[in-house]
């Protein structure tokens, strides 16, 4: 049977990997955007042709880490998920439930609801842009 502790420092774990990737998600959109301003600002200016190409390969790089970064995301969200629904399902154990009701009060378990919750909306969001 599985700890208070182990449950805790795992749902932790999982909740702070998708609070990275969103953050770095969110990042990378910014980013694309600026260079994409850069870049039209550049063919509209006229510049250099090779600094023209070399800037519309910057964005090309930034939008390759923004896919990679939502890949990484929808691999980490099942986890997170996974977990939140193991500890908001009853369980026919006692003591289980008991630990269950004990981390639904922590904060760490709302903050993980909100950090799946807003993984959960890039996903929703990006989804037809990153299908495959």
């Amino acid at each position: 049977m599985e700890s208070m502790s182990d449950i805790k420092k795992d749902l932790i774990r999982k909740s702070n990997a998708i609070k990275r990737t969103v953050k770095e998600f969110n990042y990378y959109i910014k980013d694309v955007e600026n260079e994409q301003k850069k870049l039209k600002k550049m063919e509209d200016d006229k510049e250099n042709k090779g600094d023209i190409k070399r800037q519309s390969d910057y964005v090309q790089e930034c939008e390759g880490a923004k896919k990679s970064t939502y890949k990484t995301l929808t691999k980490n969200y099942g986890p997170l998920e996974e977990i939140i629904n193991k500890i908001e399902t009853p369980s026919q154990d006692e003591e289980m439930q008991k630990i269950y009701e004990e981390i639904k009060e922590l904060p760490e378990f709302a903050e993980a609801k909100e950090h799946l919750s807003a993984a959960k909306q890039i996903i929703d969001n990006e989804k037809a842009t990153y299908s495959e």
